[in-house]
């Protein structure tokens, strides 16, 4: 199954999804101020994480924004648990490779996921918001789930015949579990697509990263991240035409949203 998944992804045609994602000075702009918050695999500075999860969420534009309270309580939370899950755990997931181990990679990034979506005060399971906020401390191993990259993946796993691990093309108000559960068919499907790419194809895709990035912006993406942008661009064209119409900014960039 690796060579129809690498034909269908395209890397030529992932090259010019790249490009069209950092030609928007915004998205670069945004994960220039993220990435230089976030020191990868360290939880933040103690009495940080709220400044973290706001920037996130002001940045990203995440399910925060109509429940601006539960960022309180999601900080807490991080806060709670900080040094004994989050700093431990990043330290025990740092050395793996998520082609290589996915599953452990899911069970490590379901430990951390867990406490910010099971609590009972807040409105809502921000399972996106969480799932970005994460990816920031493992930008290695922890994809993001985002809706228009949901449906870029579901559509590409039906092209190529996948039968196992189909992503929904949408998934909401399901118990925190679910979610929980749900993110280990992310993590393999990303370990699985990292590890039908030759080692050309990645220096490619980091290459054209790389060379399209704004100069005041630039940074070195992990190819995580890079196939993020992909799919979150092949994502927001799918939803733009089923509604029959383009949303964009001046930058020819829509906002980025769950």
């Amino acid at each position: 199954m690796e060579q129809p998944l690498r034909d269908h992804f395209g890397v030529a045609a992932a090259c010019e999804d790249i490009r069209r994602f950092n030609k928007s000075v915004t998205y670069p702009a945004s994960d220039y101020l993220v990435g230089n918050a976030f020191a990868p695999y360290e939880a933040l500075p103690r009495g940080q994480s709220l400044c973290g999860m706001i920037l996130v969420n002001s940045l990203w534009n995440t399910s925060l924004r109509w429940h601006p309270d539960d960022c309180e309580v999601l900080s807490e939370e991080y806060e709670h648990h900080r040094e004994e899950l989050y700093q431990q755990t990043l330290e025990r997931i740092r050395p793996l490779r998520l082609h290589e181990e996915p599953d452990r990679v899911w069970e490590l990034g379901a430990a951390m996921l867990r406490p910010l979506l099971e609590s009972d005060r807040v409105k809502t399971r921000h399972y996106s918001f969480a799932t970005k906020f994460l990816h920031w401390h493992a930008p290695r191993h922890l994809p993001i789930m985002d809706s228009r990259t949901r449906k870029a993946i579901h559509s590409l796993q039906e092209e190529w015949g996948e039968t196992e691990g189909l992503i929904r093309s949408d998934l909401a108000n399901v118990p925190a579990e679910s979610y929980v559960k749900e993110y280990r068919d992310w993590v393999r499907f990303y370990g699985r697509l990292l590890r039908c790419l030759t080692p050309d194809d990645r220096e490619r895709l980091k290459a054209t990263d790389a060379d399209s990035l704004p100069k005041p912006f630039h940074r070195d993406d992990t190819l995580l991240r890079i196939l993020d942008k992909v799919f979150y661009i092949r994502g927001r064209e799918e939803s733009n035409k089923g509604r029959g119409f383009s949303r964009m900014n001046a930058d020819g960039m829509t906002r980025q949203v769950e």
